[in-house]
């Protein structure tokens, strides 16, 4: 075997120089051109013969190797996606918890804070009415400045080394008519078994069937 691939090497390395440096200009050289097109037919034939058989053991050889880590690592990955979702979802339950607690809190300092900036622009029109702008002023000015800050709750979850969580976007087609042009992709199999089967016959706005012609060689 290791004598077949050394011949196989050497009869490969200029091949790519050979087949650059031939020059079709008269009916001889098209003809030579084909006989070189043949041999080459001829080593690819033997390449597949030498090492198809070493390719299709490596492939069971991996086959087997994959299908026996994949039937020990499946529970294993199953039973950390388990605790991964309950982890998740008891995170979510105690982060929903800590949201509404300070979206109340929240609506206490809004609520405060719109009491005493009425009570201040009350005081204010009580001054004005007595004549005392300059003190009115002062007390309007205090009023546009109100603020009370509601204090902000703590996650109800502690931290724990070597735990992080990650937020992933995706997406989920809900009406496939709505999507603009930019986000969809021809379908380009199907495009190419029109190609085939109609051979240009049949139109397709936006897509131009063409045809190439390829050269065969029996080695």
């Amino acid at each position: 075997m290791e004598n077949e691939i050394v011949v196989i090497e050497k009869r490969t390395q200029d091949l790519t120089k050979q087949a650059t440096s031939i020059v079709i200009s008269t009916q001889d050289h098209y003809e030579k051109a084909n006989e070189f097109l043949r041999a080459v037919k001829g080593l690819q034939k033997e390449i597949h013969s030498t090492f198809d058989p070493i390719v299709e053991a490596a492939h069971r050889t991996h086959k087997e190797a994959t299908s026996k880590r994949k039937e020990h690592l499946d529970p294993v990955i199953g039973a950390e996606g388990i605790v991964k979702d309950k982890m998740i979802a008891y995170d979510d339950k105690m982060e929903a918890i800590r949201r509404e607690e300070q979206r109340k809190i929240d609506a206490k300092a809004r609520e405060e804070e719109e009491r005493k900036r009425k009570e201040l622009a009350s005081r204010a029109e009580k001054w004005a009415a007595k004549g005392k702008i300059a003190k009115a002023e002062e007390l309007q000015e205090q009023a546009e400045e109100v603020e009370v800050v509601a204090p902000v709750i703590a996650p109800k979850v502690e931290k724990i080394p070597g735990l992080s969580y990650q937020t992933n976007w995706k997406f989920k087609i809900t009406d496939i008519d709505k999507i603009p042009r930019e986000y969809m992709t021809p379908d380009e199999v199907k495009l190419g078994r029109m190609a085939i089967a109609m051979k240009g016959i049949v139109k397709v706005a936006g897509v131009e069937f063409y045809s190439e012609k390829i050269a065969k060689s029996r080695g």
